[in-house]
């Protein structure tokens, strides 16, 4: 649609498709769009126990179909399933596919760059699972800066989601991890709920909210500035 809403163009009816795996779905999270028009959208196939495949298909500014990706997985080994966690756009229509694994002791992640084609450039490898004193670490959100490196925000909730910990990594255009940011938390009744990444200077903002008192008063929140690497410098 253009800017006001009114209808400019729509793409072929594709579907639906079946594997081995099972049916795919369309990752409801939407398509990606890059600057250029260019559109990809993720597929996926299979069950948490088994694992997902998945297939990126992109699309030109017009909806017309120019590459199906070939089908990667579904990947399952001793210790658990993958399944994808989080679709981003990287640049260049190129995107990136953060992959979750729960596992004893916590959870893994890894990172994959797809080409403008849907072609897997770089698998990174699997971090995790990690855990503390107070509970188990997630791979929670993958945000990528504007030299090309991703940002991975590690949280720990804690059984109970009411003192979570936080740390940043910085991970490589390739997925692998080059610096491990400070841990902060936790911080009785407050849970971290995502973060943004300045295009000016690649510097990190991170948004935290209490609800402990919802009920009575509404939320509370906190927003921390942090440096490229995931060290605090102001709290709001």
């Amino acid at each position: 649609l253009d800017s006001a809403g009114n209808f400019l163009a729509a793409s072929a009816t594709y579907g639906p498709f079946s594997a081995a795996s099972g049916p795919w779905t369309v990752d409801l999270t939407g398509p990606i769009v890059a600057p250029s028009g260019a559109m990809s959208l993720l597929w996926t196939s299979g069950t948490n126990a088994t694992g997902y495949a998945v297939s990126v298909w992109t699309f030109d500014s017009n909806l017309v179909r120019t590459d199906t990706g070939p089908a990667y997985g579904p990947f399952k080994d001793a210790t658990g399933a993958w399944s994808p966690r989080q679709f981003i756009e990287a640049g260049n229509g190129s995107t990136r596919l953060l992959w979750l694994k729960q596992a004893t002791g916590g959870y893994a992640g890894s990172l994959w760059t797809f080409s403008a084609k849907g072609v897997v450039t770089s698998q990174g490898p699997a971090y995790g699972p990690f855990s503390d004193s107070n509970g188990t670490w997630e791979p929670y959100e993958v945000l990528v800066a504007p030299d090309g490196s991703n940002r991975l925000m590690w949280v720990n909730p804690n059984s109970d989601q009411t003192a979570s910990e936080v740390s940043f990594w910085t991970l490589t255009s390739a997925g692998v991890a080059s610096n491990y940011g400070p841990t902060y938390g936790p911080y009785a009744g407050w849970n971290p709920v995502n973060f943004a990444i300045n295009s000016s200077d690649s510097t990190l903002r991170l948004l935290w909210v209490n609800r402990s008192s919802t009920t009575v008063n509404g939320d509370a929140i906190s927003a921390w500035a942090l440096t490229t690497t995931g060290s605090v410098t102001t709290k709001g």
